[in-house]
């Protein structure tokens, strides 16, 4: 894994459904090639899941106390 997977990484931990494109365009990378690096990481197990995050919990006590 070189600095250029680390970058996509880190895009991806902001945003887990960011664009191939988007990812491209802030690490220098055409979307095949961005596309590419997801994919091997993902079949190494850099990559295991895609997950949510649900505040749901925190929202419905923020308004009880409202």
């Amino acid at each position: 894994m070189d600095e250029t997977d680390k970058s996509i990484l880190r895009c991806l931990r902001e945003n887990a459904r960011m664009s191939a494109s988007s990812i491209g365009t802030r690490v220098s990378l055409s979307v095949s090639a961005v596309i590419e690096r997801i994919k091997k990481m993902e079949n190494n197990g850099i990559i295991r899941q895609y997950t949510t995050v649900s505040y749901t919990h925190l929202r419905a006590h923020e308004t009880k106390a409202n």
